[in-house]
């Protein structure tokens, strides 16, 4: 069979095949190529590298309202000031919209830590978030304690009170004699293989099993040490095996629990001085230290809230484009590169659009979430959001409200400039996206993904079957992320604004575009009785070491993974039916596997032999043991 193929001046594919002595003509109507406004880019490049105010935003938020722990009153002044700004842009109705339960906010208002003999020095640390303080100064001698599991703490009933106990194993830093590791830029393979489709692998959990053991999970250890009057418990704040200068306060599985033992105060330390005192006290030279901690809890008010704010629409002003990030940020540092970054770039992508006049179909609705950076678990502000508008949680049915948002873009990569966008599950996305990048080419924008970025306030809504969307960026900057490293010096000007003009560019397309941007089904729930879900009751295990529990909640499914022999719950999930034996992953949670299923494998006898939960990037199976 022969065939040309010729594209005829009035955007018409001719197509002509030679059969034998026939020959047949078809005509084909070309895939419409997706329009650009270059008027309109041009408007917004000029705004953004001219009178751009990106910088300005970005100070406010670290230097003024830095540390902007969920349920602190500095995240409050700064999503006041932040709905004040947007109102003074001309947004319409910049708001705090309430949610929770969340539980009571805490503070950090004075730390000291000394080391007083054999050599005095100061220490460099933080406490962690949601610990105890101490009353005024406390001093003691410090003690290694070896503890790697339940078993372990046994041997120290008795030997702890008064006492600075580090538990953390050294871990050796490695000497860097090249180019600093920590500012890498995408090669163009790496962004390629974003576009590629790929193959999961079959993960087993036994390395992941090992290190949870050894950090023993920090609610358990800490309610012991409460018990036995130690002093405060000291971690060691590795940098990724690198020494840079930067604090890690975040112990390793610590989850925020309203009720979290308050006693004894968690101070994680420098991975130099950790080392220090480490190394001495293991050569029987006695450690005195001394520290005072303050902390405050606030419990006036429970509940968090998400900032929101609108550019109405005109003709469409019922449809909707959101684009967000998460304004929360860790206690440390100021939060820069994570989040400042993202939400000064979605700020100013809305006031560009706004100060350029040009009208906009569907309404542009901003979303600065919170609680995204909670200790143990992300996304929980937006998870809210759409359980609250987009999906409802009793009848496990999309809303109204869910079929009239076209897109969510979301920023929370750092300040590197954006390389691509990943998130377009469909090849319709992918070339949708692709047209609107074009024009961005030369500043680097180049991948389009399917697959997509877990782990931040996006993946609520992917869940759900909205089109959403995060930016790739150079990891220049967010490498320091939850460090006391991370703060305005982390933030790239130029890189800023230009992912500025990239957002608004997008968002102006997507709210003018004839339709809104293609997107596969929801999740279509089905509703199954009491006695089909009560077949899934039970615990499963990938490995003897890692235990998946299965409990029945009213007409739901709810997964609760953690250790063998270890209380604390690694990840607590919704199983939410999709068929009588495949369930969709939802929950803050399944925010850090991004888009997830479990599948029910059942014998000829329809007894539960096990299960596979399913990601993008990998998957796993765990047989039913009980």
């Amino acid at each position: 069979m022969d065939a040309r193929v010729r594209i005829g001046l009035a955007g018409l594919i001719v197509v002509t095949v030679g059969l034998g002595t026939g020959v047949a003509v078809l005509q084909l109507t070309a895939q419409e190529v997706e329009p650009l406004n270059h008027e309109a880019i041009a408007l917004i490049r000029e705004e953004a590298l001219e009178r751009s105010q990106i910088m300005e935003i970005a100070w406010h938020l670290t230097d003024l309202y830095g540390a902007r722990l969920t349920g602190s009153p500095v995240l409050r002044a700064a999503a006041e000031w932040v709905r004040d700004q947007m109102t003074e842009w001309e947004l319409a109705d910049a708001r705090l919209e309430a949610w929770g339960p969340f539980g009571p906010g805490w503070t950090n208002e004075r730390f000291y830590a000394h080391v007083i003999e054999p050599q005095p020095f100061p220490l460099i640390g933080y406490p962690e978030s949601w610990t105890a303080g101490t009353d005024g100064w406390v001093r003691g001698e410090a003690v290694v304690a070896e503890i790697s599991g339940r078993d372990d703490l046994e041997r120290y009933r008795g030997k702890l009170k008064g006492k600075f106990v580090l538990t953390d194993p050294l871990i050796e830093t490695r000497q860097e004699f090249q180019p600093l590791p920590w500012n890498p830029r995408y090669t163009e393979e790496e962004l390629e293989e974003w576009a590629q489709e790929i193959e999961p692998y079959r993960v087993r959990r036994r390395a992941w099993v090992e290190y949870t053991r050894r950090s023993l999970p920090a609610s358990e250890f800490a309610s012991v040490l409460g018990e036995e009057g130690a002093a405060a418990w000291l971690r060691n704040g590795t940098f990724e095996n690198t020494s840079t200068g930067a604090v890690v306060a975040g112990a390793p599985f610590f989850r925020y629990s309203p009720s979290f033992p308050q006693s004894p105060p968690i101070v994680t330390l420098l991975t130099e001085h950790y080392g220090r005192i480490y190394r001495t006290v293991e050569r029987d030279v006695p450690v005195t230290l001394e520290i005072n901690v303050q902390n405050r809890w606030d419990r006036a008010d429970s509940s968090s809230f998400n900032v929101l704010a609108e550019i109405p629409g005109t003709d469409r002003a019922d449809e909707v484009v959101m684009i967000g990030a998460h304004l929360d940020c860790t206690h440390t540092g100021t939060g820069g590169a994570d989040n400042a970054a993202g939400v000064a770039t979605v700020i100013e992508a809305a006031r560009i659009l706004k100060a350029i006049g040009l009208p906009l179909r569907r309404t542009v609705r901003v979303a600065l979430w919170s609680a995204e950076e909670t200790p143990g678990l992300a996304g929980i502000g937006s998870y809210a959001y759409v359980n609250q508008h987009l999906f409802d949680a009793e009848t496990g049915e999309p809303t109204p409200e869910h079929a009239k948002i076209s897109a969510y873009f979301n920023v929370d990569l750092g300040s590197g400039k954006f390389r691509g966008i990943v998130g377009a599950r469909t090849d319709e996305v992918a070339s949708v996206l692709r047209s609107w990048a074009e024009p961005f080419r030369e500043q680097g924008l180049t991948a389009v993904g399917k697959r997509t970025y877990a782990g931040s306030d996006h993946i609520p809504f992917d869940v759900v079957g909205i089109p959403a969307f995060i930016f790739l960026q150079d990891f220049t900057s967010n490498h320091f992320a939850h460090t006391n490293l991370d703060t305005y010096e982390r933030l790239l000007e130029d890189e800023l604004k230009q992912n500025a003009a990239i957002l608004a560019a997008f968002v102006y397309h997507a709210a003018n575009r004839e339709a809104l941007l293609p997107r596969q089904p929801p999740p279509s729930q089905v509703q199954l009785p009491p006695e089909i879900l009560d077949r899934y009751v039970g615990e499963y295990e990938d490995t003897p070491d890692y235990r998946m529990t299965i409990e029945r909640e009213g007409n739901r499914l709810v997964c609760r993974s953690g250790i063998t022999g270890l209380d604390t719950e690694m990840f607590v999930f919704e199983l939410r039916p999709l068929s009588e034996t495949e369930f969709f992953l939802f929950g803050p949670h399944a925010v850090a596997t991004g888009r997830a299923n479990v599948t029910f494998s059942v014998d000829e006898n329809g007894e539960v032999q096990g299960l596979r939960l399913a990601a993008e990037r990998f998957y796993f199976d765990a047989k039913r043991v009980r």
